[in-house]
């Protein structure tokens, strides 16, 4: 999947963000700019539409009429509110965004993104997909969009990522919706590693990046926050690690890299509460911490090992 490219076989791509959810506050779709990123690194022309940030589907008909693309990425953020007291799914709404493809595009549609890999069978039957991405798609989407546009489809409907190395980069934000969230909101976020090695038993996350704990090189992760510090409105950050105090404390020298470029930009992220430092916790406040997400669930021992947290509460109280 990752060889070069061959002359004149790139392919036209659109990577369409189907999360149209506001609350509690709007967020970037991130994984999205990572896929363009990617494909344009590998020589793929990628465009980017946010059916949040462009306007919805009558936006999305208007934005294909007349357009010819060889490949369609559909990105599934959330299946539902995961809200007993406020039940909402959002399937029907991903339905209509793949019906407007379907109506205005013969390109064929790949699906991905975080909910679509923690059920890739059910929502390829349900969505009549032509394929779908498990996992990270920063090699995959290139490989397959060079194997369509070279006549070579591939037989195999439902592709696997690897979960092991290392393999995304940079993003590529679009200017126009970074401007809508720094609008609505305020936020922008930046992801500093994947992968999580716990066993919370509520907890997507192990199967969405696997658990095998990848680091970014923390310079690369200071010089993305000076980005958008100089290059953007945005007030503040947030990193979209799983866990951000990861147990061998690389996520230190995040700290220490931003501390070094002077970022000044307010972050937050989730922490386990669990063996975290007075020290510690000055050195994230000099880099910029200005309120943590603290992944605590319950408020007994008894409970925390219920649902293998694998910490007590004595932990948590020690924290805060």
């Amino acid at each position: 999947m990752e060889g070069e490219l061959k002359p004149n076989m790139a392919a036209n791509c659109l990577i369409i963000s189907a999360n149209q959810v506001v609350i509690p506050y709007p967020v970037y779709p991130l994984g999205a700019a990572y896929i363009v990123g990617a494909l344009t690194r590998s020589g793929h022309e990628a465009h980017h539409f946010d059916i949040l940030a462009d306007g919805g589907i009558e936006a999305l008909a208007q934005f294909l009429e007349g357009k010819s693309f060889d490949l369609i990425g559909v990105s599934i953020r959330n299946l539902d509110t995961v809200d007993s007291a406020d039940p909402k799914e959002y399937i029907e709404d991903i339905g209509k965004t793949v019906a407007c493809i379907r109506k205005n595009s013969t390109a064929p549609v790949v699906l991905g993104g975080a909910a679509f890999s923690i059920m890739p069978e059910k929502l390829m039957d349900l969505l009549q997909a032509d394929y779908g991405v498990v996992g990270e798609g920063e090699v995959v989407l290139p490989w397959l969009a060079s194997e369509i546009v070279a006549g070579r489809k591939p037989e195999e409907k439902l592709i696997r990522a690897d979960l092991q190395e290392n393999v995304w980069k940079s993003t590529l934000l679009t200017p126009s919706t970074v401007q809508y969230y720094t609008d609505h909101g305020g936020m922008l976020n930046v992801q500093t590693k994947r992968g999580c090695p716990y066993n919370c038993s509520y907890c997507s996350y192990p199967t969405i990046e696997g658990k095998k704990i990848r680091h970014r090189d923390p310079e690369e992760v200071a010089e993305d926050v000076m980005e958008l510090q100089v290059n953007t409105k945005a007030k503040y950050l947030f990193f979209t690690d799983s866990v951000f105090n990861d147990p061998d404390k690389k996520y230190l020298e995040v700290a220490e890299a931003l501390i070094r470029k002077e970022n000044t930009l307010p972050w937050c992220a989730f922490f386990r509460p669990h063996d975290i430092s007075r020290d510690e916790l000055r050195l994230l406040k000099r880099a910029g911490l200005s309120s943590m997400e603290m992944g605590t669930d319950a408020a007994t021992s008894e409970t925390l090992r219920g649902i293998q947290k694998h910490f007590l509460f004595e932990d948590v109280l020690t924290v805060h």
